[in-house]
């Protein structure tokens, strides 16, 4: 499924700051990593791959990108211009890239490719490593799992590692 949600900084009474995250959530991924079904609607959080409009619109789509931020204050000019700058913005690069996530193999690339403080993160590693055994590279997934370092997430690694039958 596709996730999109607001972002909101410096909001105020009369001025809204915010940014505009997409993501692609898969939920039989979500029921592996957390071992139950999702609870309502998925937010940004539960998503398997994460970017903010703005990063798009700027051609980096894997976390090295500057945030871009819109204002709206309620003004029917403000109003006008700032939804026919995200119209364009989702028509042009937003829906082009969700709709590209249409198998395993193009999750698990992108995640490959994420920079930053994601490329660590050890839940983006999980869903990697699901979306390469989906894609059937069991042994790729292994070695993704074998990269996630830390006590806390110890178990949640051994579960998934069980579900595509590499052992622990």
């Amino acid at each position: 499924g596709v996730m999109p949600s607001f972002a909101c900084h410096r909001c105020t009474q009369t001025e809204q700051v915010f940014a505009l995250n997409l993501g692609i959530f898969v939920k039989s991924f979500y029921e592996a990593v957390w071992g139950r079904p999702l609870n309502g609607f998925a937010t940004e959080a539960d998503c398997d791959v994460s970017v903010r409009l703005g990063a798009l619109m700027q051609g980096k789509p894997f976390g090295d990108a500057n945030d871009k931020w819109w204002t709206i204050n309620g003004t029917p000019q403000c109003n006008n211009s700032l939804g026919s700058e995200i119209q364009s913005a989702l028509v042009g690069v937003g829906i082009p890239f969700l709709d590209r996530f249409s198998e395993y193999n193009i999750i698990a690339e992108h995640l490959k490719q994420v920079k930053g403080w994601q490329s660590k993160n050890p839940l983006i590693m999980i869903y990697r490593a699901l979306a390469e055994w989906k894609n059937g590279k069991s042994k790729v997934a292994s070695e993704t799992l074998s990269g996630i370092k830390g006590k806390s997430w110890e178990s949640k690694v051994n579960a998934i590692q069980e579900i595509i039958g590499v052992g622990s």
